[in-house]
């Protein structure tokens, strides 16, 4: 399962799986948020659309925010074996090596045993 809150100290949304996922799940998790609310805003502006510059900026602020993400995501990249189940807590992440790890994210990420 996961759980998504915010932390209002830091204005700052987040999840929390309670279970192991892939590597590869991991980093689109992280990347998803830098994807959708950088990339996307910059693509219409590209095609066009939306030429103001609030439009421009807000997705500049998000992706110096997304920064922790892209790091995290780099060394996971990295340094975290293909086939590896990970699991994390806070900027803590563990990993063990399984078969499962190869399935795609929708079918990978529920399976696994939890990481000790």
């Amino acid at each position: 399962g996961a759980i998504a809150g915010f932390w209002p100290k830091w204005i700052m949304p987040y999840v929390w799986f309670t279970m192991t996922v892939s590597r590869g799940c991991m980093v689109f998790f992280l990347l998803a948020p830098t994807i959708v609310l950088t990339g996307i805003p910059w693509l219409l502006m590209a095609a066009g659309f939306g030429h103001n510059t609030w439009f421009a900026a807000l997705p500049l602020l998000n992706l110096m925010g997304a920064g922790g993400d892209l790091i995290y995501s780099a060394n996971l990249l990295l340094h975290g074996p293909r086939n590896a189940m990970c699991r994390s807590h806070g900027w803590t992440t563990w990993w063990k090596l399984s078969a499962d790890a190869a399935l795609p994210c929708a079918a990978g990420s529920a399976q696994g045993t939890e990481a000790r």
